[in-house]
This record gives structure tokens, sequence and C-alpha cells, in this order.
């Protein structure tokens, strides 16, 4: 049963009453009561009354929130010229983005945009007016030297004297047209490893490949283009054919900003879009946010994420991962760190986002073009068995809120369970963000087990070691030293300092730690990674609880990851 209220009915309570007939009886009547919602209003409307755009560092234009109210856009106006859809302007849902092309068009200054709309109820449409403030805060080149003068030219000989042919008046030198001038190329330059070659220009990169290069780099897995260090890139720009032979198994670009790895969904379906033509990716501070745009950020760092085609903004269905460089004040903790998608009116949509405490990097997933803010908010345990009062709240709340370490299920971190030597290698491979794929190494560790990938990769990095015969023991209880071990040969690959020594004798049971272990334990000691159990006692091969193991794990991070 469908009931359609009338315009009249809007923000008004409507009884039905239901009469039910069964042969010639009459049942009980119902009644119901439908609240109907009040009207929006028929005008839509801006989420602001005017932007600012900086051509020099918002490459991917500028975007503005719309409030339709279920009209539609029909038509956008700059004095006399009628914006065109695709080139001058994109409306995604109620995101209307202006494009980097249009807005060098307009120039610098101030300018009022005539926005119509076309309203649902009635047969008017309605306008809105947009300010648009552009600024270009691109360095001036320093002007080129004044020409020299050019000399004299030398007076003409008198007749008879020769110099111009049998009658004395040829052509004499030195009074042509001068040369004209020409552009000065831009220097190619070669990336650090040598895999690729760009031109730079007013902070975009311009990146070329030999085929050979290119091929190699495709065959190889996910790509890694590094433009991290080179100063003032804010956009990396890819012919289409070259991304389309780079997307086979996806793109990692990183620029002084942080890193936006492309998914080869994403990647394949900007290049076959661009076909011929350039695709731009673009990730940069953002600047010229309005005061609502500001207030929400709070103080914590803003990026702009742009994907071009051509001079024309996109705005794929496919998500970019972003990973930011971070250093957190003094004071401030990682736990709670996190990162939203802003919009032009500063309201905040959270993402998928986690800390790595040992790059200081924050990795947030389903980024869409736009601006992307960090954000801190206090950590509430999850778990019913970790609360503020317990001993390790803060390290289960640090090793889980960087996904070092995850719950059990059911809503428990289970503090006093044993971690097993499968477990300690996952909670290292998830540190390192999916590193590259291993063969498999041990007899017992099975390709499709939950910690495979994990401890194969240990053991081809020399982290984890089996018991000979090709067995590991995934689900053995990992040890109190054996951990000291494993951490202290994860400090050697990252290149950490492992000089520091503790001394051992200091315990009553320091003489019970295996001749394998007493390098490494001397080191866990000496750095504060581990401590003993109370009462003097160490317990080298003592199990390690979660709660233990979330404790030295924060240790390591803060005491030799910095």
């Amino acid at each position: 049963l469908t009931y359609t209220p009338s315009p009249q009915a809007a923000g008004q309570d409507v009884t039905c009453t239901l009469c039910g007939v069964s042969g010639e009886n009459r049942s009980g009547d119902v009644t119901v009561t439908v609240s109907v919602a009040p009207l929006p209003p028929s005008d839509s409307t801006l989420a602001v009354q005017s932007v600012s755009c900086d051509l020099y560092t918002q490459t991917g234009g500028v975007t503005v929130g719309l409030n339709l109210y279920g009209n539609s856009l029909t038509g956008i106006s700059s004095g006399d010229q009628i914006l065109t859809a695709g080139e001058d302007y994109a409306l995604t849902g109620e995101a209307l983005t202006l494009t980097h092309a249009f807005l060098q068009s307009l120039g610098t200054g101030a300018h009022t945009l005539s926005l119509t709309f076309d309203n649902g109820r009635t047969e008017e449409s309605s306008t809105a007016l947009l300010t648009v403030n552009v600024s270009d805060s691109a360095p001036i080149p320093e002007p080129e030297p004044e020409p020299e003068p050019e000399p004299e030219p030398e007076p003409e000989p008198e007749p008879g004297t020769g110099g111009g042919g049998t009658s004395g008046g040829g052509i004499s030198g030195g009074g042509g047209l001068p040369a004209p001038v020409e552009e000065p190329e831009l220097e190619l330059l070669e990336s650090e490893d040598g895999t690729f070659h760009y031109t730079l220009s007013e902070g975009t990169a311009t990146l070329s490949f030999e085929e050979t290069d290119l091929e190699k780099l495709a065959d190889q897995g996910t790509v890694s283009l590094d433009l991290s260090s080179v100063e003032g890139v804010r956009a990396a720009v890819f012919a289409g054919t070259d991304l389309a032979v780079l997307a086979r198994a996806g793109l990692e670009l990183s620029l002084p900003a942080g890193l936006a790895a492309l998914s080869p969904e994403l990647a394949g379906s900007l290049a076959q879009e661009a076909g011929d033509g350039a695709v731009t990716v673009a990730l940069y501070p953002a600047q010229g946010l309005t005061q609502m745009q500001e207030a929400a950020a709070a103080g914590w760092p803003v990026y702009a994420l742009s994907l071009s085609i051509g001079d024309r903004a996109v705005t794929p269905d496919q998500t970019v991962s972003l990973t930011l460089p971070y250093t957190l004040a003094d004071g401030v903790s990682p736990v709670g760190l996190g990162a939203a998608a802003m919009d032009g009116s500063g309201n905040l949509t959270g993402l998928n986002a986690q800390w790595n405490p040992l790059t200081k990097t924050l990795t947030a997933q389903g980024c869409t073009t736009g601006l992307v803010v960090l954000t801190h908010s206090a950590w509430a345990s999850p778990y019913q068995d970790v609360s503020e009062e317990d001993w390790f709240y803060d390290a289960a709340a640090y090793t889980c809120g960087s996904g070092m370490m995850n719950g059990i299920g059911h809503n428990l971190f289970a503090p006093s369970s044993l971690l097993t030597r499968g477990m300690i290698a996952q909670v290292l491979y998830n540190l390192e963000r999916t590193p590259q794929e291993t063969e498999n190494a041990f007899a017992d560790v099975g390709a499709d087990a939950w910690y495979g990938h994990a401890v194969n990769w240990a053991a081809a990095n020399g982290i984890a070691h089996g018991y000979g015969g090709g067995k590991f023991g995934p689900e053995d209880h990992v040890t109190r030293e054996q951990m000291a071990a494993i951490l202290y040969r994860y400090a050697e690959l990252k290149g950490y300092d492992t000089t520091l020594r503790g001394d051992l004798s200091s315990f009553s049971d320091g003489e019970d730690v295996s001749s394998w272990a007493t390098e490494s334990m001397s080191w866990a000691v000496g750095t504060g990674l581990i401590s003993g159990r109370g009462g003097g006692i160490l317990a080298p091969g003592g199990f390690a609880t979660r709660a233990e193991v979330a404790q030295i794990l924060m240790n390591f991070c803060i005491c030799v990851g910095d």
C-alpha cells in the first residue's frame, strides 16, 4: 500500500484509516499516522559564496559544494561567456569543480560566476552568484639582461674604392634583421635510481621512459617512481601510452608531499581515457582554504589531490591510497591519528587510515580527488578486557592504533594469551605494509596459512630462523629471548642502532639466557625493550603474553625506531 502525500501535507501529521472487509462483515479499522517531512527550499544554494584558487599550487582546479535540494544545475556563465561542461567545469553529485584551464583563462583577480538551477516544483529557474578569487603565486622569473647594442654598421665605401660589386653599391654586412629569440629547452633530468627521465617546469615534472625500461618496470610488479627529493614538485605528467604500460600492476608515485598509490584499474582507466594525451597526478599542501575549511582542519595539515587528463580535472570511481609524512609534535600521541576527506563547506568524512610509527607516515585509503586533512582523536578501547587502569593500556592503544596488533574477535584483546611465532612474524610484516612476495621457506608453513606470507618474508630477510629440518613451528609460543632475537635482526635489517648493551648479570637468572640469544637479549635490556618480571627475574625462556609483546613493540618503535 503506497500513500503519496500532496504538497499541502508537507510538514504535517496525516491520519489514514484502513478499513478491512471480510465478506459482508467489516473488521476493525486500523489508524496509521504518517509524519510528512517539510519540503526543502525551492531554490538551490551554494555552500560558500566565494572561493579562492592559486593557479600555481592548485593545478587541479577548485571545488565548490552545492545544495541542490533535488534540483539540477542547468548552466554557468561568466559575463557573456557560457561555460562548457567537461571543459570548464565538472559536476559530481553536489560537488562542482572549476578546471584549472578555465580559471587560468579568467586571469588573476575577483570574478563573478552566475549559476542557474532548474527548480523541480516550479517552472521558474533560480540563480546564485559565486565569487572566484584567482591568484598566482608562481615565482617571477629574473628579468633577462638587456642585450648589448649592436655595433654601428661600417660606412659604405666610396664609389670606385671596391667592396660592393662593379658599381660599388653591393650589400654591406652588419645591418640585417636580429636573429629570432628561441625559448631555451628544458633540461632533461634523470631520476636517482635511473629508471626514468623528466623535465621540470613550474613545479610539474613531465616523465619520459626508454621503451626497454618501461617494459622492465611493468614486469617487476607495482611500479614505484620517486620524485620525493626533488624540491618544489607538486605534480607528475605521464604520456597516456606510457601509463597504459605502467598500469599493469599499479603505480606508486612519491612526491615531496607524500606518496599516491594508483591501483591497476585506476591507472588503466586514466590511460585509456587519455589515449595519446597526458595524465597528471598532483599532490601538494593545500592553500587558499575558506574560513570554514580552516576551522574544520583545526591546524592539522591539509593536502590537495587532483587527477587530470589534459587540462580537464577528472574524478574517477576508483580511489587513491595516500601515504603522508608527518612528524608528531612533542606530547602528541600517535594513538588516534587519522585522516578525513574535506568538502567545500569544511565537512569531514572519515577515511580508513593507519599510522606507521617506524616510517612516521599515515596511510589513508579510499581517497578521492579534493582535500584530505589529518585528524586526531582520543583512542577509546573497543575491547572488553582493556581498560585505562591496566598497565598495558597505552601499549595496546599504540599497537592497535598503528595496525601492528589486532583483537582476537568478540571485542577481546586477550592480554594474557600467549603469542605464537607466526603471530610475531605477522606483526612485523604489518609494519612493512605489504612487502614483496617471497617463496615458501618451511614445510610446516602452508602457502594459504594466514601467517604464511609473513613467515616467508621474515625468513627471506633473516629476521626469523627455523628449528632445522625445514621446520619453523608457527604455532609454537614465542619466548622472551626469541622475541629479543627477532627484533634485534629486524633492527639490523632497518639499519637502526644495535650497539647498546645491558647487564644481564643484574638479573638472578641472567645466566639462563641461551648462548645464541645473549647478544640480542643484552641489546633488548640495554635499549629498554625488555625489563624483568619483578624480583630480579628476567625469564628469558618464559613465554611472552600479548600484553608483554604490545609493550615491547611500543618500546621498540619509540626507543629504537626514533
